[in-house]
């Protein structure tokens, strides 16, 4: 019985001859020739390492040069010490080849060396011009101010921000006041 069985799922498999498979449609040319699970892949800019690019599901298109990608983890480097300057986490991203530019999406988080955390939906990282930009509402808190904004540039280590309408910002209140003398009565 088991080999009727297996007679039959081989034989079902077999095609007739004279049947041509039919073309792909042109839908078809946007799926993904490669699935990659736990992609790791480095970005270099003139032979240094500048950031490192981690998904939990990449789907490569070769054609069309895009890689969409599920559980995003983006860390960028200094490119004279080495060292981390940032890292960005989102729930799905799309990096573009031919642009060099990641485009993030979805419960963005950034974290700099600095402690500060920038919120967002929307962060697009271009390389080509070591920039990362949104053009969504954002936060940015961090130990010693809160600012927020419709849209914002910055370097990827969050040194130089441009923010485009802001919303807030503030100071935050010192964590550390200096030690005040007992008051000794005379």
């Amino acid at each position: 019985m088991k080999w009727l069985l297996l007679a039959i799922v081989l034989l079902g498999g077999c095609r007739r001859p004279g049947i041509v498979p039919q073309k792909a449609a042109v839908a078809d040319s946007l799926a993904p020739d490669q699935v990659v699970w736990g992609m790791r892949m480095y970005m270099v800019r003139n032979g240094v390492r500048v950031s490192l690019v981690e998904a939990d599901t990449a789907f490569i298109n070769q054609q069309t040069n895009i890689t969409n990608m599920l559980g995003v983890r983006i860390t960028f480097f200094d490119s004279l010490t080495g060292r981390t300057t940032s890292t960005v986490t989102s729930k799905t991203g799309v990096y573009d080849m031919r642009n060099e530019s990641l485009d993030a999406r979805g419960s963005v988080v950034a974290l700099t060396n600095e402690n500060k955390t920038l919120r967002t939906e929307h962060l697009v990282y271009d390389k080509v011009q070591n920039q990362i930009h949104s053009d969504s509402a954002f936060t940015v808190v961090s130990p010693t101010e809160h600012m927020s904004g419709n849209a914002f540039e910055a370097d990827p280590s969050f040194k130089t921000v441009t923010v485009v309408k802001p919303r807030a910002r503030e100071k935050a209140a010192s964590a550390k006041r200096p030690p005040t003398k007992p008051k000794v009565p005379k």
